[in-house]
Order: structure tokens, then sequence, then C-alpha cells
């Protein structure tokens, strides 16, 4: 068990409130914690289930993959919804999601069930356009660019970097139904059996820092940029959302992603929703984390 808590996040605009509950010192909550950047999901993972992570910033459909495979952590609350888009390569005659033969993906992830979700609110079977295995979101961004790939989904700021670049954006995952945040705060299953006080600490911490940068969009704004590590020259354009209440996980979000991942034969089972949600800390977070003892 680490003294001080390990929080793996990564390079993404979602992690800000984290970073700047780090940067005030976790608010005075008492928790010894610090955050380490992984440049990939795959590589934030490997350390999750080596033990060298006890804290992670991932999304649902990750850790529900995660535990299908045996790997014992439990969502806290979801966190964070992430813009991502469909575009068509610089050039190309497609004008809409109707045109698709194909799009780039990375195969059982939010990417994958966005673009799901976006060709079938836009009435295209997503069964009928083929869907290649991009993991990488850097070489899917250049790969498309370059007229490799017809077609991409993308996370921000990598899409306004290829419309930047001439690509044509052809969908959004703003407005589909349900809405849901996709990103989650998980922690192992050992460290949260005997850390429960600290994971309390640190959502504290993380709902006071919400708070505070909804109150300050300007402060937002920089920091999300420096988190995305958006260009200097998109800097001025990146535009931040409101960032919203901690919310729990709610039970909703548990079947509409196990039904995917089921539909998709990436899991072998729906496991129930207290397997894979710690209910009593998802409940708290909802309720705007109540104020406990701190440690000086």
């Amino acid at each position: 068990m680490h003294a001080v808590a390990i929080i793996g996040i990564l390079p993404v605009d979602g992690v800000a409130s984290i970073v700047h509950a780090e940067r005030r010192g976790w608010w005075g909550e008492g928790i010894q914690a610090r955050t380490v950047v992984f440049e990939s999901a795959e590589a934030r993972n490997d350390a999750l289930a080596r033990g060298e992570v006890d804290i992670a910033f991932m999304d649902g459909l990750t850790v529900a993959l995660l535990r299908d495979h045996g790997l014992d952590a439990k969502i806290l609350t979801a966190l964070h919804r992430g813009t991502k888009n469909v575009l068509a390569a610089p050039g190309l005659p497609i004008q809409s999601l109707a045109d698709l033969r194909e799009v780039a993906v990375s195969l059982g992830t939010t990417i994958e069930y966005y673009a799901d979700k976006m060709l079938e609110r836009a009435g295209v079977d997503p069964a009928q356009v083929v869907k290649r295995d991009v993991p990488s979101i850097a070489e899917r961004l250049e790969r498309l660019l370059r007229g490799e790939l017809s077609a991409a989904c993308l996370p921000m700021p990598f899409a306004q970097m290829a419309q930047d670049r001439g690509a044509r954006l052809l969908a959004t995952n703003h407005g589909l139904r349900p809405p849901m945040l996709e990103s989650v705060v998980a922690a192992r299953g050992d460290w949260l059996a005997g850390q429960r006080e600290d994971a309390r600490r640190f959502l504290r911490a993380l709902t006071r820092s919400i708070k505070a940068l909804n109150a300050d969009p300007a402060l937002h704004k920089r920091l999300a940029i420096e988190t995305a590590r958006v260009p200097p020259e998109m800097g001025h354009g990146y535009a931040v959302e409101r960032h919203p209440a901690l919310p729990g996980y709610p039970p909703e979000y548990h079947r509409e992603f196990g039904e995917w991942l089921l539909a998709k034969r990436a899991i072998t089972r729906m496991m129930p929703y207290e397997d894979l949600v710690d209910v009593a800390l998802s409940r708290e977070a909802a309720r705007g984390m109540p104020a406990g003892p701190r440690k000086s």
C-alpha cells in the first residue's frame, strides 16, 4: 500500500479539477496524494493492474472491461464528458454520416461507443460502417489528414486540430441521449478497502475544485488548455464547458455501457451494479460530499 496515494491521469482537459485540487494541497482535506500523467490509456491500465496506481481517471466502459478480465477496481463517481467528433478527411466529397463506408476508432472504447451513437442518431446502421482500429489518437489524426483514413472519430483538442487543417466536421456527441459523463474516477479494490476515508477526502477535494473552477472560468480554461496540451495557436478559440457537479455513478450509465459492451461481445456478462460501483461513495458524491473531519 502506498504511503501517498497515486492518482493516474491522462493529458486531457477533463482532469483539470484533479490537477487544481492537487495544486491547492487537496484543499486541506488531509489526503496524501500525487498525480502521475500517463501518455496513453493502455499505460495507465497496465499501471493500475500492477498496483502502481490507486485512483485513476478513466471511463466507465474501460472499468467494466477490466473488471470482466479480472481486475479489482470500483467506480467512485462519474466526472466529465469529453467532446468526440466524427470528421471526414480533407478534400473528400463526404458531406454527412450517411456517406460513410468506414470510420477509424479505438475499438472497445468510448470513441467507438460515441461513433456508433452518432451514426444511429443520423439513421445509419453502425454495423454497415467498417470500423478501422487505430488506438493511438495522434496516429488517427495524422492518418486522417494524410488521406489514409476517409473518416475518424477524435476527441478534443485533436478534433479541432483536424478541422483547422481542413477536415470536415460530420457529427459531434453533444446532444446525444442519454446525456452521460463517460469519464469516471475509479479506485483499486484493495486500496479502497483500507483507505475509504482517503477516498472520501479525495472526493471532497474534487468537489471543492469543481466549484472553484466554475466560479473562475478563466482559470478553468487555462488549466484545461495546460492539461490537454493544447497548442498555443489554438488556445484563444478553445472552448471549455462548465464542469458538472459530481453525479456519483447513476445506474443508467451502467446499463447503457454494459448493454453496448454485451452487444459487441466485449464482455462475457453484465456485472451487477453493486460489484462495479462503490455505491455508498457514489451516493455521497452525488450529495455533494458532506464535510467530514479533516487532518491538520
